[in-house]
């Protein structure tokens, strides 16, 4: 098995409850043919740098998975034959990246925010 990025836009138009949908079908195609999704993370909403089917901003979605290549194939016809699909891509990434990735959300999820006002401190103290 190998280990797979998958990066796809929608338009922000929809509802949260049709782009819900997407990520599921994406996810039970994945584990129907003994894939394994390891995270699926939503990017949020962002600018193209050009208009897409006279659409200027989309929502990103992230999902990580191992399987075979074979999936690839019938994941990429999925995507395209879905029209709330914009852009999509697919992307084979090294075990080592996969890992890092898995480290960095949750190195991300137990990291508090620092209080800004310490560092306001510091700067005031150094510039004196």
């Amino acid at each position: 098995m190998r280990n797979y990025e998958l990066m796809f836009i929608t338009p922000t138009t929809l509802k949260e409850e049709e782009l819900a949908n997407i990520r599921k079908k994406i996810t039970t195609l994945i584990e129907e043919k003994n894939g394994v999704v390891l995270n699926v993370e939503d990017m949020g909403k962002k600018k193209f740098a050009y208009e897409i089917k006279k659409i200027k901003e989309g929502m990103y979605t992230l999902i990580v998975f191992k399987a075979m290549a074979s999936i690839i194939s019938e994941l990429e016809r999925f995507l395209r034959l879905n029209d709330k699909v914009l852009r999509h891509l697919i992307v084979n990434i090294d075990e080592k990246i996969a890992i890092e990735n898995k480290e960095s959300l949750k190195e991300k999820k137990s990291i508090s925010k620092p209080n800004n006002t310490e560092e306001t401190i510091d700067v005031a103290a150094e510039e004196r």
